[in-house]
């Protein structure tokens, strides 16, 4: 914590409600919040600790909540703030009490950060919820649907929203977190509050007809939980079938840049006919891949299905 500011005017619970409500409504799933506590060195904000916890949702069926109904959820955003933690929210729920990306559930919320001042296009302005996120001419925008669609959806069209409102270009996967409106920004001691409240909904169709000339492809989004799934461990051929550079690639050591290293070895792998079953089963094996992907749970399987769906598409000429 770098700034203490006065809690009785900067914390507002009845923000965090709204926020909950409007972001998730009467959907299922969990919530992922994140706590930080930060500190500045060399003028950058780092967090000494950062922890995760997750809390089912909804805690209430209704709105708005009563005095009786503040339940562990509230409990904790009240001592994490009385603590000088900084509070970070998902705005997607989960479908299990994790967050990683393949927990998506879904949702009717599209969101943006933006780091260099509210860039709304005009044609979006009556959709925007704007939330100020303490830094001076920082904010987070949302905009509500009607209707709820998959996580892949939401990713496209917080890509789109992204591109058109000059967002920074790290905050469209369905597991990112934003700053929780109501709590408070302790790098700066400034509440995260709303600024700016949304006319109207929008129906996911509307939106994508929109931003119909900023959607990207499907490949460049994560996953379907489909897709994920029907990913398998396969019996290896034998070995003198395998082409010999992918040979030599499954003997190297890891080395300064595993990324690389092991998005060249899948990349060999699609380039040799391998399919993804077989692609995955031989990166189990492949020193790098290992370890800079499989200290999370599935991380491999995950890494794999992500470059094969971009080869994928960048050789049927879509990217």
């Amino acid at each position: 914590m770098t700034s203490i500011p006065d809690l009785s005017t900067a914390f507002d619970i009845d923000e965090v409600h709204l926020y909950l409500h409007r972001t998730f409504g009467q959907d299922e799933g969990y919530i992922a919040l994140s706590f930080g506590d930060g500190y500045l060195e060399n003028g950058v904000y780092k967090f000494s600790i950062w922890q995760f916890s997750t809390a089912s949702w909804p805690v209430s069926t209704k709105w708005p909540m009563s005095d009786a109904e503040i339940d562990a959820l509230d409990e904790e955003v009240h001592k994490r703030v009385s603590e000088g933690q900084d509070i970070y929210i998902c705005p997607m729920l989960r479908t299990e009490p994790m967050r990683v990306k393949w927990t998506g559930a879904g949702g009717r919320t599209v969101w943006a950060d933006l780091d260099g001042g509210a860039h709304i296009p005009k044609q979006l302005e009556d959709y925007v919820t704007l939330i100020a996120s303490g830094s001076l001419g920082h904010y987070h925008a949302y905009i509500q649907l009607y209707d709820f669609v998959d996580p892949q959806t939401i990713e496209r069209l917080n890509k789109a929203f992204m591109k058109v409102s000059h967002a920074d270009k790290g905050k469209w996967a369905n597991n990112d977190v934003l700053r929780l409106p109501g709590t408070v920004n302790f790098k700066h001691g400034t509440p995260v509050k709303t600024v700016k409240e949304a006319k109207y909904s929008v129906n996911s169709s509307e939106l994508m007809h929109a931003l119909r000339f900023h959607l990207p492809h499907k490949s460049e989004v994560n996953p379907t939980p489909e897709e994920y799934e029907a990913v398998q461990v396969v019996e290896v051929v034998p070995i003198h079938k395998i082409p010999r550079l992918i040979r030599e690639l499954l003997k190297e050591k890891s080395g300064d840049d595993r990324s690389r290293q092991s998005y060249f070895f899948i990349a060999s792998c699609y380039e040799a006919g391998f399919s993804v079953d077989l692609t995955y089963t031989l990166a189990l094996h492949h020193q790098p891949t290992v370890d800079k992907f499989s200290y999370r749970e599935n991380g491999i399987k995950w890494e794999v299905l992500d470059v094969v769906r971009k080869l994928e598409a960048k050789h049927d000429g879509r990217r």
